[in-house]
């Protein structure tokens, strides 16, 4: 039984570390005789060359160099590039800069440049922007290498939350990814967005612009803090040049009509407050939280802070002193968890788990199962977005998913003394040591594979859905554009009948209405490789004056342009094609060639007689028509027979 136990343990822990080196993305630096190359955290090699020395990995790449000059590497130690530089940066937001004989540029992960243009220097990308620098102006580019703006700048800083610090002549200002400037002021000097509000200095005096550049308040102050939350912390001087502290919200309205010593902030709840050497907890009410104590005496904990005797829990992800939740002796709103766990919650993981705080106790609330799995005392647990550390008992658990997993034999053997370790959130389908223990080895590694073609099949799925989503979003914009243009022809011929109308009752017959002037842009519509007639005119064609449109390249085959007053080039149609047109009433003149021109099932009337042999001798000479070809219902070949019959009896 013991062996089996010890047995199951092993294959777990084999199991178990196989899935882990999916879920854990981490390549260390190793050096052998003057070179350099990595290895996994299985310690094996993950190139068959050596280099001059490489550098840590960044976003799934690692700089590599070689006889002086350096490239890129991926996870698997492949070159992404076939070009060598003679300088490089670490990829950020998917790109990295690179420089060759004095220029710079940036490639992308599969090593291509994405730009013709080489810059005298150029900073990384941030929110999908670039500045760049070219004979001491600077410019913004995309990541096609677009720039943004055909003018260069004095200065130009990096975007941050879609807006980005310019600079000339010697003021700033900030401009949105569209070039435009957001505020008609120009400032001393500006700082980054935050929350949706940034800093501005006007005169050594200080305020905040949103995104409009409207400002925030009717006071200038004499410094002022970025908002936290909706709220910033602002300075100002009294007579005694005693610096004083207060809050205002994004409405540019004070917190308090008090003025305090000194503000720290905590949260969206809470700030620290001094006044007159004393200390308190200030809600965004103005509402003190604790009674005042001589100091602010913290004890603290990894996770947790006694203050005055009450239990606060701090949000690691802050900083210190960064309180979060009031958990004992006062009651604050909005604290509890949407779940309605029993005790207070302190962290979520994902959409199982939830770590609450009872007293001095610290438990793992299941919500699948409805009962708290885990206990421990405050001081003998640590956590953070990923781990929970039992101290007492020395073991380590791995929040994954909706997945918790004791993994304290991986996480020293190769977590613990590691700087940076990614996590790769696509594995999926982890099983715990209490169902592995009911399965063999053959169907663990069935597992396996099914993870990954589970994988598969959901990148699969997720590019389908993605596809989809393009298409659909194509469909609705194409059918509103359809309808648009519905719409308008709809509307045009509308307008054109009502003229048609209210000239009719000037005129005894509708032939004698003086035709419309349409304009040729309005009448043609452009297609791959010709023109066309809109078809919303070609009922109406005979209303319309046609004299000065040119039908070059037009296509205009079974159009009946009868009683128009219609003026052709049958060389320059569309393919020389005039099949199937009615020219009946149009006066067709002699110096119109219809050489190779088809005009097969067209017709023609007296206005254009083709009986007098010279006339059509010269009009329709080697023109391709058949006995669809008529005069006044007559077949061309007919009407050709009678010619050379008349021709040869004058003879």
């Amino acid at each position: 039984m013991i062996l089996m136990s010890e047995k199951i343990e092993e294959l777990y822990q084999e199991y178990l570390r196989e899935i882990l080196d999916l879920i854990f993305e981490s390549c260390v630096p190793i050096g052998k005789k003057g070179k350099m190359n990595f290895i996994d955290m299985n310690g094996k090699l993950i190139s068959n060359d050596w280099y001059d020395n490489v550098r840590p990995f960044s976003e799934g790449y690692a700089r590599v160099e070689k006889n002086y000059k350096l490239n890129f590497i991926n996870t698997r130690g492949k070159l992404i590039s076939d070009k060598w530089f003679d300088k490089i940066g670490d990829f950020h937001e998917g790109y990295a800069i690179v420089k060759e004989n004095g220029k710079y540029n940036y490639i992308d992960t599969k090593g291509k440049l994405i730009s013709d243009k080489w810059f005298d220097y150029m900073w990384d990308f941030h929110d999908g922007y670039a500045n760049v620098e070219e004979n001491g102006k600077y410019n913004c580019i995309d990541t096609k290498g677009k720039f943004i703006s055909d003018k260069w700048l004095d200065y130009s800083h990096d975007f941050h939350e879609g807006y980005a610090i310019v600079a000339e002549n010697g003021k700033y200002n900030f401009i949105n990814t569209k070039n435009e400037l957001i505020s008609d002021k120009w400032f001393d000097d500006i700082w980054d967005f935050h929350e949706g509000y940034a800093i501005v200095r006007l005169n050594n005096l200080y305020n905040f612009i949103d995104v409009k550049g409207n400002f925030v308040s009717d006071i200038w102050f004499d410094n002022v803090r970025h908002f936290h939350d909706g709220y910033a912390s602002v300075v100002i001087y009294d007579k005694n040049d005693n610096v004083k502290y207060n809050f205002i919200n994004t409405k540019g309205n004070l917190l308090s009509i008090d003025w305090f010593d000194d503000v720290e902030f905590l949260d969206h709840d809470l700030s620290i407050i001094n006044k007159n050497g004393k200390y308190n907890l200030i809600n965004k009410k103005c509402k003190f939280l604790f009674d005042y104590s001589k100091d602010k005496s913290y004890k603290l904990f990894k996770n947790f802070v006694k203050f005055n005797g009450k239990v606060v829990c701090r949000n690691v992800e802050m900083g210190d002193y960064k309180v979060k939740k009031i958990l004992f002796g006062y009651t604050c709103k909005n604290t509890v968890d949407s779940y309605k766990v029993k005790y207070m919650p302190i962290k979520r993981y994902g959409l199982r788990y939830t770590l609450c705080l009872n007293q001095n106790k610290v438990l793992l609330y299941d919500r699948i199962s409805n009962q708290y799995t885990y206990e421990w005392k405050i001081n003998d647990i640590e956590y953070d977005d990923n781990y929970i550390f039992d101290k007492k008992n020395e073991k380590v658990y791995f929040m994954y998913e909706n997945q918790m997993i004791e993994i304290t034999e991986y996480y020293n053997k190769y977590l613990k003394n590691k700087d940076i370790i990614k996590i790769n959130s696509g594995v999926t389908g982890i099983i715990s040591k209490d169902e592995f223990s009911f399965l063999n080895r053959d169907k663990i590694d069935e597992i396996f594979k099914e993870i990954n073609e589970e994988k598969k099949k959901r990148e699969e799925l997720e590019k389908k859905e993605e596809n989809k989503r393009k298409l659909e979003e194509m469909k609705v914009k194409r059918n509103k554009l359809d309808q648009e243009r519905r719409n308008a022809k709809l509307e045009a011929l509308e307008n054109l009948k009502k003229s048609i109308q209210e000239l009719s009752q000037f005129s005894d017959s509708s032939d004698k209405l003086p035709k419309m002037q349409i304009e040729e842009k309005d009448f043609l519509v452009k297609k791959e490789d010709h023109l066309e007639i809109s078809p919303m005119y070609l009922d109406v064609l005979k209303f319309i004056d046609l004299k000065y449109i040119s039908f070059d390249n037009v296509k205009v085959d079974g159009i009946d342009f009868s009683e128009t007053n219609l003026i052709i080039d049958p060389q320059k149609v569309y393919q020389k094609n005039l099949k199937g047109c009615n020219f009946e009433k149009i006066y067709i003149s002699p110096f119109m060639n219809f050489r190779g021109v088809d005009i097969r099932g067209c017709h023609f009337s007296e206005d254009n007689d083709p009986r007098t042999y010279d006339t059509f001798n010269i009009t329709f000479k080697e023109a391709i028509y058949d006995e669809t070809t008529t005069y006044n219902g007559i077949s061309f070949e007919k009407i050709l027979e009678e010619k050379m019959e008349t021709v040869k009896n004058n003879k």
